[in-house]
């Protein structure tokens, strides 16, 4: 099992943290570079976003 397939599977996540999984998933190449605050600013998300999709 890998985090791709831990995202694809969260299901009590909010709207802004949707958006985060969907970007993740469409660049996950990219992202691996990225910072936390790269990641909110590329995904049009807050920091804190990031962080609570992390603890998830």
């Amino acid at each position: 099992m890998t985090i791709i397939d831990d995202l694809s599977r969260l299901t009590h996540v909010t709207p802004n943290e949707k958006a985060l999984v969907s970007y993740i998933l469409a660049n996950t190449q990219d992202v691996l570079n990225y910072s936390p605050k790269e990641l909110a600013d590329e995904a049009f998300v807050s920091i804190a976003t990031v962080y609570r999709l992390l603890k998830k």
